[in-house]
């Protein structure tokens, strides 16, 4: 590409400088707009003075590249006048290029096609925008159970810890309360014995029975304590369970929850392939009558040509 490099538009620029597509940014379909198969580059530039150091150079590659443009021929510098030679019409052969927008000649094929490429274009882009929000969805999804998991596990360990605490502290405070009962007993006792030796014998056997009874009255806040004690595992026991029950019932819907969404996720991408499989075949069929027309139509006037070809041929 040059200063005098020309431009034309394809069908595919057709369709989108004239609005029917919108794939471009406006700035470079406002460039495409005013490519019209006759205007150099240099004269491009004069139009976008804004677009020099080789940013419309840049931009009509560009184009070029995504197919919306095709160079045409390079402008010669300027010679002499050349007298113009009429001649036969030249016949279209396959792989010409032809300038659209210089001769008007635009097929409906081409539209079609046109039409096609951007449609395929937008459903990509929809569908990886569609798979982008699904997959961020499901990650917002997971994380919010991961953190209401780890929400509850860690209330149903402080409810542990704290009855564990109150356990413990109901322990030492019964110990406590029994070691001082039974020391302030002894302390009596032992005065008793000392004021009344006469009684000895009475306060001894009045001891005996108070230390008996003390006894019991520790034994039976022994056996106490144990149950409460026994309690508060089997409580704790307990919760440890039903959060060990919550967490694998919650495994397991999440396991099933990500079944599903494969399941889901390959029933739809058979559905595409399906669906893009029987568009081909369509278009294949769509091609194939194209072309069994085309070939009628050019026997057709071939035949008319030759009778046409005799009948002069026999009038001469």
């Amino acid at each position: 590409m040059d200063q005098q490099s020309i431009f034309s538009k394809t069908g595919k620029g057709m369709l989108e400088a004239s609005g029917k597509t919108s794939v471009l940014p406006r700035a470079t379909r406002k460039i495409l707009s005013e490519i019209d198969g006759k205007s150099t580059v240099s004269e491009l530039l004069k139009k976008f003075p804004a677009l020099g150091g080789g940013k419309l150079e840049l931009a009509l590659a560009q184009m070029q590249k995504e197919g919306f443009l095709r160079e045409r021929i390079s402008a010669e510098p300027a010679a002499m006048p050349v007298r113009p030679q009429a001649s036969a019409p030249r016949p279209i052969k396959d792989g010409d290029d032809l300038d659209f927008t210089a001769s008007g000649v635009f097929s409906e094929s081409d539209l079609a096609r046109a039409r096609e490429d951007a449609a395929r274009d937008l459903a990509r882009k929809q569908k990886e925008e569609a798979d982008r929000k699904l997959r961020e969805a499901a990650e917002i999804q997971a994380r919010r159970e991961a953190q209401a998991k780890a929400a509850a596990f860690a209330e149903m360990q402080a409810k542990a810890r704290a009855l564990a605490e109150a356990t413990a502290r109901a322990k030492a405070e019964a110990e406590a309360t029994a070691k001082a009962e039974a020391e302030a007993q002894a302390r009596r006792e032992a005065e008793e014995i000392a004021r009344k030796e006469a009684e000895a014998r009475e306060a001894k056997e009045r001891a005996l029975r108070e230390i008996e009874e003390l006894r019991r009255q520790l034994e039976e806040k022994r056996k106490a304590r144990e149950e409460t004690e026994r309690k508060a595992k089997q409580e704790a026991e307990r919760i440890a369970r039903e959060a060990e029950e919550k967490a694998r019932r919650e495994a397991e819907e999440q396991a099933r929850h990500e079944a599903e969404e494969q399941a889901k996720r390959e029933a739809e991408e058979k559905a595409r392939r399906e669906a893009e499989e029987k568009a081909r075949r369509e278009a294949e069929e769509k091609a194939r009558r194209e072309a069994e027309e085309q070939a009628r139509h050019e026997a057709e006037e071939q035949a008319k040509r030759e009778a046409e070809e005799k009948a002069r041929r026999e009038a001469e």
